[in-house]
């Protein structure tokens, strides 16, 4: 704010030998063999922003020979942290970065196939993600005129329940687009195909993510978007309705439609209850069709790839059923998702849900909501700030049998250093734009880790936005990440010795038992585990049982302990069952 700054202390660290070490490469596979199936933690950017991490000139991003240290140096990051995945954004908010003349940051030519080559060396994982809010559209189309006179209905600009499209706002309101309309879809799957010729020659590709933002056009965003003529045509035809009133194909009229007639859609649609889940189930039905085309589109390139499904719905803080435990199910069929049919639609479908752990301290609240009682602002902080703590947000996750857990990490920013000479010396030279993480510290820094556990078991977690977003907790993220990863690829039933907050989940894999424990409170845990002699703890492979004291098993805060032993083709009783194939 202009205000002077002072540093107490400068702390510079140098690696040891020129690189970081590797936490373990026990999971990785060779150069050019596809890894073992395991589960994954995975490094995930929703911003394009890598060229701003390595310690390295911005320019330098943008040719092959800056893109190679840079992407050496990511893979150096991962393997210290035991992350194995990059989620990575392959086409951002205006359409495919580099491939189409779009480079919002510095990426050098061709740089998704540096990615892939370099990770088939290095044996980790690369799946691009789809975050795209616009797309061409004819010169003039868009005009003060047309945004109210009704003549974009039949066009891709989506027509909001206001009559009216998106009048210009960004985040956190619905989309510019409507993901009904033809042309939407073109450019949808002319994204996707790109993307997927580009992998499916490299073992490292894992898939797409479409990375699903309020604000995207990969869905309907919100039930506020989508009262295009088209769509409520459609779906009156395809449930036997009729048309409303005010439609042009709803028979001879004296008069031509009312401009803002999108209005006079939603309020018909939601006069009746009954009509209103028609609605909302229609439009899952048409998200369900594209999301099934594109992972069939997937699984026919590369056998091991995924279609991940990222539900980042911002929790409505002003709507009316805020916080009630169906709400991220709700709030997310009303944007077109609907997880049972995907579970149904396609088996390489994987659901993620995101959380954004920093967001009570961020002021989420405060910042896109406006409440005519400050009372009611008060109230929706406090149940936002114990959100992700409740069954009802992590919901998505126990209606697939792929789930993923992902955080988003908010960012703060400081005028530190904007002005140039804030700090002004010969030696220190400062970033124009100074940025940091939101982590808990200590004991807590893995509670974001934990705390879906608590409800339901996940095959995969990713952490990022902006930023690397592991700064500080790698000393506690590795263990814990190659404990995860080590486990196999199906989830795994929860066991009677579990309690409310250690949960203690196991079964038969393969012909071994696996079983883990996590404790998701913030205090030290004792609990006792089915645990027969030969048990070994992962990953490591040493002997289980060198902290026990009369059979408890010691956890940390927010730790994940896991142990395997043979199972019952070696003459040892399952834990339970699992899937024999991820």
């Amino acid at each position: 704010e202009g205000a002077p700054a002072a540093i107490a202390a400068i702390r510079a660290y140098a690696v040891r030998g020129a690189a970081l070490p590797i936490a373990s490469s026990a999971r990785s596979a060779p150069s050019g063999e596809e890894a073992p199936p395991s589960r994954h933690a995975a490094i995930y950017y929703e911003d394009p922003a890598l060229n701003l991490q390595m310690g390295l000139p911005q320019s330098g991003s943008a040719t092959p020979v800056g893109f190679a240290d840079e992407l050496a140096r990511l893979a150096a990051v991962m393997k210290f942290t035991g992350e194995d995945m990059l989620f990575y954004p392959g086409a951002w908010y205006q359409g495919l970065i580099e491939s189409d003349g779009y480079n919002p940051r510095a990426h050098a030519p061709l740089w998704r196939t540096g990615v892939y080559e370099t990770f088939d060396r290095e044996g980790l994982g690369f799946v691009p993600t789809i975050n795209l809010n616009n797309i061409p559209v004819p010169p003039g189309l868009v005009t003060i005129p047309s945004l109210s006179d009704g003549s974009l209905h039949d066009s891709p600009i989506a027509i909001h329940d206001t009559g009216k499209p998106n009048p210009g706002a960004w985040h956190n309101t619905p989309p510019n687009f409507n993901v009904f309309h033809p042309d939407v879809r073109r450019e949808i799957e002319r994204i996707f195909d790109v993307l997927v010729a580009e992998g499916a020659p490299h073992p490292s590709f894992g898939g797409v993510c479409l990375h699903l933002t309020q604000h995207c056009l990969l869905w309907w965003g919100s039930d506020r978007s989508g009262y295009n003529d088209y769509a409520v045509g459609a779906f009156c035809r395809d449930t036997g309705r009729d048309l409303p009133a005010g439609h042009p194909a709803a028979g001879a009229r004296a008069e031509p439609p009312a401009p803002l007639r999108g209005r006079d859609y939603a309020e018909w649609l939601r006069s009746d209850p009954a009509l209103w889940e028609a609605w909302i189930q229609w439009r899952c039905d048409q998200v369900t069709a594209l999301y099934a085309r594109l992972a069939a589109k997937l699984a026919a390139a590369h056998p091991g790839a995924r279609l991940y499904v990222n539900n980042f719905v911002p929790p409505d803080a002003a709507h009316p059923d805020f916080g009630k435990p169906p709400f991220i199910r709700d709030a997310a069929r009303r944007c077109g998702l609907d997880v049972p049919a995907l579970e149904a639609a396609a088996p390489n479908i994987v659901v993620m849900q995101t959380d954004v752990p920093a967001d009570p301290r961020w002021g989420y609240v405060e910042r896109y909501f406006r409440f005519p009682d400050p009372a009611l602002r008060d109230d929706a902080a406090d149940r936002l700030r114990e959100l992700a703590a409740t069954p009802g947000f992590w919901a998505l996750l126990g209606e697939t049998s792929r789930p993923w857990a992902n955080q988003h990490d908010r960012y703060w920013e400081s005028a530190i250093g904007r002005n140039g000479d804030t700090m002004s010396c010969a030696w220190l030279q400062e970033h124009a734009w100074r940025v940091s993480t939101l982590n808990p510290g200590g004991g807590n820094a893995l509670r974001a880790f934990t705390r879906p556990l608590r409800f339901h078991d996940t095959l995969g977690f990713s952490k990022g936005g902006f930023l690397v977003g592991t700064y500080g907790m790698e000393a506690r993220l590795a263990p814990f990440a190659l404990a995860f990863r080590a486990l196999p690829p199906v989830l795994l039933p929860e066991l009677p010795c579990s309690g409310e907050l250690v949960k203690v989940r196991g079964g038969e894999y393969g012909d071994t038992n696996y079983l883990y424990a996590v404790n998701t409170g913030d205090a030290p845990a004792d609990i006792t585990l089915p645990l027969p002699s030969g048990a070994v703890e992962l990953p490591s492979g040493e002997p289980a049982g060198s902290d026990r004291s009369e059979g408890a098993v010691r956890l940390a805060p927010n730790a994940l302990r896991a142990f395997a032993w043979p199972g019952l083709r070696a003459g040892h009783a399952p834990l339970g069952t699992s899937p024999q194939s991820p």
